[in-house]
C-alpha cells in the first residue's frame, strides 16, 4: 500500500482506509524517495539513452561548487531518460575524471546509476543538496524531449557529498 501511495495510486486516509485514485492523464509519477527501488523492481520500465560522454572545462560557478580551479576538466555524460517511448527527461553529471573513472558505457547509460557507481566506489553518499528552476527549454531540450518552445521544462540541480 506505501508503494501505491508514492505512486499516487492510492490515497491512504488514518482512521478511515484506502482508497484508490483516478489517474489523471498518460503521464508517469517519479517518486525521489522511491526511484532507484522502482527501477531496479522493474515497476519505472525507465530506458536511458546516453548521448555524450565528453570531458569540458570547467566554469566559475561549477568550479566554485566543485571545489575546483575554474577550468579543470570534468567528465560530462548527458542522457535521455524515457519510459514507454515517451521522453521524460535529460540527464546530465558533471564529475571530477578521478571520481568517474570506474564509469563505463553502460554504467553511464543506466537508470540505476549512482546506485552502481557507489557500489563499484565502494562508498556511500552522505547528503544531496537540490536545486530546482523552472527554464524555457533550450534548441537542444526541445529537439531531446520533442517539445515545443512555450513549453517550461523543471531543471534540478543535484550537489552529492560523499
Amino acid at each position: 500500500m506505501h508503494d501505491l501511495a508514492l505512486d499516487g495510486l492510492v490515497d491512504s486516509r488514518q482512521g478511515i482506509g484506502n482508497f484508490i485514485r483516478e489517474r489523471s492523464g498518460d503521464g508517469v509519477t517519479i517518486g525521489l524517495s522511491n526511484f532507484t527501488s522502482s527501477v531496479a523492481s522493474g515497476r519505472l520500465r525507465l530506458v536511458r539513452t546516453l548521448l555524450a560522454d565528453e570531458l569540458i572545462p570547467a566554469s566559475a560557478l561549477l568550479a566554485e561548487k566543485l571545489s575546483v580551479q575554474a577550468g579543470s576538466k570534468l567528465r560530462h555524460l548527458v542522457r535521455l531518460d524515457s519510459e514507454g517511448g515517451a521522453p521524460l527527461s535529460v540527464d546530465e553529471v558533471l564529475m571530477l575524471p578521478a571520481r568517474a573513472r570506474v564509469i563505463d558505457e553502460a554504467m553511464a547509460a543506466s537508470p540505476l546509476f549512482m546506485y552502481l557507481w557507489q557500489q563499484k566506489n565502494r562508498t556511500n553518499l552522505v547528503r544531496t543538496y537540490y536545486e530546482i528552476t523552472v527554464n524555457m527549454p533550450t534548441m537542444e531540450e526541445q529537439e531531446q524531449l520533442q517539445i515545443n518552445s512555450e513549453v517550461p521544462v523543471l531543471a534540478t540541480s543535484e550537489s552529492i557529498m560523499h
